[in-house]
């Protein structure tokens, strides 16, 4: 069963607010977060930023941050990067800036069908428990069958 958001935020010792304005997220808590220390087994990669509303990424899971005018939920971006990062079922992760306000998107990567279930259902669980309204967690175009 995934952790609530809000005890990842405190085991990682990340105390944050739960909205961030959209040029501090950009210009700084984003790519300071993305990089993984050297404890951590995988990295997540930024690809860059797409003009426009939420794009299709070529991803088996996309986890997307809609930011309504203050940024995105930046508890739940801890949480989802922590599980992102923990996660032995993920076989690589990149994050897409797109939008205007920090809208951004984790483009999941899992080969196989069992543990592209669990990870969805997992960050299906995690988003819904915390009753984050403005996360969407979507099988993508490369969902294993």
């Amino acid at each position: 069963m995934p952790q609530s958001i809000a005890k990842r935020c405190a085991t990682a010792g990340l105390l944050t607010a739960t909205v961030v304005g959209a040029a501090l997220l950009s210009a700084m808590v984003l790519p300071a977060l993305l990089v993984s220390s050297a404890a951590e087994a995988r990295n997540i990669e930024r690809r860059g930023h797409i003009r426009g509303d939420r794009p299709t990424l070529p991803c088996t899971i996309q986890v997307d941050f809609r930011a309504a005018g203050n940024g995105p939920d930046m508890a739940a971006f801890v949480a989802v990067r922590q599980f992102i990062l923990e996660s032995p079922d993920i076989d690589h992760a990149e994050a897409w800036g797109w939008g205007d306000n920090g809208a951004f998107s984790f483009c999941l990567i899992v080969y196989a069908i069992e543990p592209a279930q669990r990870v969805h259902a997992a960050l299906t669980d995690m988003i819904a428990a915390e009753n984050r309204s403005t996360v969407d967690v979507t099988k993508g175009p490369r969902w294993p069958t």
